[in-house]
């Protein structure tokens, strides 16, 4: 630990995320020279598994595929996520819940200011707000199915995260 502080050496990646997370910083701020390491962005990208540059770019059967797999949870944090209805009958999400599978949809809120802002910003309205309004009639079977959830947001998205070792 001497050479970290005395040397200005920078810990392996383990070692700089469990200092960090013992401090309750972010590792850039003990050693701020990895966010411009060449070894550590590589090894950051090595993690990946796949980059889409948008949720259409995502191969239908993958989506299908990740709901039919999952065995703990599917987490959908959507605006009106209208492609999983269209791609995937919302009956298999029912069945996932009846299989012990928690299922949490969580929608953006027609009347929210997150909806208004990206209507606006699109150019489309008050179009968002109707598409998750129908998207919500398409998750009206399932909602009585113990373990699913549907839930609205007013949070602005513009970015997905979607762990290889977990379903969505």
């Amino acid at each position: 630990m001497e050479r970290w502080i005395t040397r200005d050496r920078v810990p392996h990646r383990a070692h700089r995320v469990a200092a960090a997370d013992l401090l309750g910083v972010d590792e850039t701020y003990l050693w701020p020279t990895v966010v411009d390491d060449p070894r550590t962005v590589s090894a950051g990208r090595a993690e990946m598994v796949e980059f889409y540059p948008s949720r259409s770019a995502v191969p239908l059967e993958l989506w299908r595929s990740l709901i039919q797999r999952a065995t703990e949870s599917v987490d959908i944090l959507v605006y009106a996520g209208l492609f999983l209805p269209e791609l995937h009958d919302i009956t298999q999400l029912g069945e996932r819940a009846r299989q012990g599978c928690r299922i949490r949809v969580l929608l953006a809120d027609p009347n929210g200011a997150a909806v208004r802002r990206r209507g606006e910003e699109e150019g489309f309205g008050i179009g968002l707000a109707h598409r998750v309004l129908l998207s919500l009639r398409y998750y009206e079977p399932i909602l009585a199915i113990p373990g699913v959830q549907v839930r609205l947001h007013d949070t602005t998205l513009y970015a997905s995260i979607l762990p290889e070792s977990e379903a969505i």
